[in-house]
């Protein structure tokens, strides 16, 4: 149940970044970009440093707490192309992603 949900939301974000997606147009990527940063420096969220953490347990084989990670930057940044990337990895790894 988690694969459609995980892949919807990988569509909706590359719409949404395409211009395209439910922000309609003119919500090109620099103005999602710009109002997710805000949301996440709102709620204490360190892009980098999570992104930094969820690699460092990817690369020590600890898929789930790398996966947690990735999808606590998700929530605050939906639109993140690192996090999604990486978190579409890890999933393929762990043969939870088609």
């Amino acid at each position: 149940m988690r694969r459609p949900a995980a892949l919807a939301r990988i569509v909706v974000v590359v719409a949404i970044l395409a211009g395209t997606g439910p922000l309609g147009p003119g919500a090109g990527p620099r103005t999602l970009a710009a109002q997710e940063a805000e949301a996440a420096t709102a709620v204490g969220v360190d892009e980098s440093g999570l992104l930094r953490e969820a690699a460092a347990r990817e690369e020590a084989g600890e898929l789930e707490a790398a996966s947690s990670l990735l999808r606590r930057v998700l929530a605050a940044r939906p639109g993140s192309a690192p996090a999604l990337l990486s978190l579409e990895r890890v999933l393929r790894v762990q043969r939870r992603l088609d």
